[in-house]
């Protein structure tokens, strides 16, 4: 017989909720009851039908198997895969295998299918509540790790949500730094990042690649801090001399952004220098032709053209959406590069021109962590390469 459990293992066995004994021999069954209960297991449940327990019972209601492996119809084994499908591979498996087996082959076939321990027979009473003792313990503190972990995850991804976001904010306000100049509203950027990821997204570049874009975008005119205002501000026509000048801004802002690490500045790098590339290798700064002309500058040519012809400049009135269009087409593979055009034309047909005001609101007005986490998670991986 046992003998009585101690003050701190009965405070510890009564957390218990149930264990599952599994074996098809009853005066195992009832050895083995009487000796978890006189140890205040708790609830102890018996099968001796492994066909049944294959069946109906779950090992996640259970905070203990005990199993025999030999048994008629289904063995021990088939019951261990069963269980380990139901607690997952990431689980810990709360088995402790009954046997009369003593074969070396047996025991590591057993510690392969989910075995936690084994308990040789004829046993040990004493021996048979340690080791089930133990596997609980180790089972709990694997649940306990396993909570601690799922939180930490939880906070690391809300940390990087809050890092990322303000990456994003800096970036928003370095980009109205140009902006505010010529654009009081300081939307022009933010508009072309929204158009130059919905082109993105039209030609099928892919999500990642796409909000890439659709965040370094806004960057594009960021060197027009270094264009003097009554250059940059001057109604009318400009002089050679001047055209030289504001044509400096795309080399400012390509060296404004130089040398970081990051795959979003280094797109927004390629932005700011080439998208005044013509397609046909009449643009600036350096006559760069067709394919040679990043596909990130090429999208936000066509998306900045867009959006500065549809809103009043210094120069001159706001077109319509429909004029806009009809003005970039007839560009196509001249300035402009003949897919981007025609992803731009297919936006234009599917109404979705008619929205990126609403469109920029919603993508670049919500600046809470939790939100920004849910709806951009995949750009954390994007900011972080």
């Amino acid at each position: 017989m046992i003998a009585p459990s101690s003050p701190g293992l009965r405070a510890a066995s009564q957390a218990t909720r149930r264990i599952l004994i599994i074996d098809d021999d009853d005066a195992i069954i009832r050895t083995l009851q009487r000796i978890l209960v006189q140890a205040d297991f708790g609830d102890v449940v018996v099968e001796t039908d492994s066909q049944a327990a294959l069946e109906e019972q779950d090992a996640r209601a259970y905070d203990a198997i005990l199993l025999d492996l030999h048994m008629p119809e289904v063995d021990g084994f088939a019951l261990m895969h069963r269980f380990m499908q139901q607690m997952g591979d990431e689980s810990y498996a709360p088995i402790l295998v009954i046997t009369g087996d003593h074969r070396v082959d047996v025991r590591e076939r057993a510690l392969a299918s989910g075995a936690k321990d084994f308990v040789q027979k004829p046993f040990e009473p004493t021996e048979v509540v340690a080791r089930l003792r133990n596997i609980i313990e180790t089972a709990r503190l694997h649940r306990r790790l396993t909570s601690f972990n799922e939180i930490l995850a939880a906070r690391v991804r809300e940390q990087t949500a809050v890092l990322v976001a303000a990456k994003l904010e800096v970036i928003e306000r370095l980009a109205k730094a140009g902006e505010y100049r010529d654009d009081m509203t300081g939307k022009h950027a933010r508009r072309v990042g929204t158009l130059a990821g919905l082109i993105a997204r039209e030609l099928g570049l892919g999500e990642e690649t796409a909000t890439t874009i659709e965040q370094a975008a806004p960057l594009h005119d960021i060197g027009k801090i270094g264009v003097p205002d009554q250059i940059l501000l001057k109604q009318g026509g400009l002089t050679e001399e001047e055209f030289h000048i504001i044509r400096q801004h795309t080399v400012i802002g390509s060296a404004i952004l130089s040398g970081s690490a990051f795959a979003l500045l280094q797109t927004a790098e390629r932005i700011a220098l080439t998208h005044h590339e013509h397609w046909n290798g009449g643009g600036y700064p350096n006559g760069l032709v067709g394919e040679a002309i990043p596909v990130e500058g090429r999208i936000t040519a066509v998306a900045d053209a867009f959006d500065s012809l549809t809103n009043d400049r210094p120069y001159r009135k706001a077109a319509s959406v429909e004029a806009a269009v009809e003005e970039i087409l007839r560009w196509r593979s001249r300035q402009f590069a003949p897919a981007v055009v025609d992803a731009l034309a297919a936006l234009y047909r599917a109404g979705v021109l008619a929205e990126i005001e609403e469109r920029t609101d919603s993508l670049w007005g919500d600046r809470d962590p939790a939100a920004f986490l849910r709806e951009r998670e995949h750009w954390i991986t994007a900011t972080a390469s």
